[in-house]
């Protein structure tokens, strides 16, 4: 699945913010048309970030995996292997954050479901119980 661009954008942004975790300088490379540019190396660390996952990550900036894996093994690259560390970090981190929330979710769900139930009861709307099911066989 595809991040949103918003997110993405955002991702990119805080690549340039030196106060940012994912802020690194780029690895300077020749120029090519196809090749490795500041931009795609912002997007790719961006990806990670995103999806955590660095196949996603090369995909989204239409490059190889194996394209991508050959820049962080590049003796220059320290700066840039730091924010997908990073990157990652980040991502890992923040799908705790989502389980943790849809734990939650779920144990508020169970709670209410209790509440409402007891308090039916109460009511005496809840199943008819022994009394309903004598008839029913």
């Amino acid at each position: 699945m595809k991040p949103p661009p918003h997110i993405i954008a955002a991702l990119v942004a805080a690549t340039h913010e030196p106060t940012s975790t994912l802020f690194f300088t780029p690895v300077r490379l020749r120029a090519r048309i196809d090749g490795w540019s500041p931009d795609k190396q912002r997007l790719y660390v961006a990806g990670i970030a995103a999806t955590g996952r660095a196949d996603r990550a090369a995909a989204l900036c239409h490059a190889s995996p194996q394209s991508a894996a050959r820049l962080r093994h590049r003796p220059d690259a320290a700066s840039f292997v730091a924010a997908c560390c990073a990157a990652f970090g980040l991502s890992k981190q923040a799908r705790w954050d989502a389980r943790a929330r849809q734990q939650e979710a779920a144990r508020l769900a169970a709670a209410r479901d209790v509440v409402r139930g007891f308090a039916a009861s109460l009511r005496g709307e809840g199943s008819k119980g022994a009394e309903g099911a004598k008839g029913s066989f």
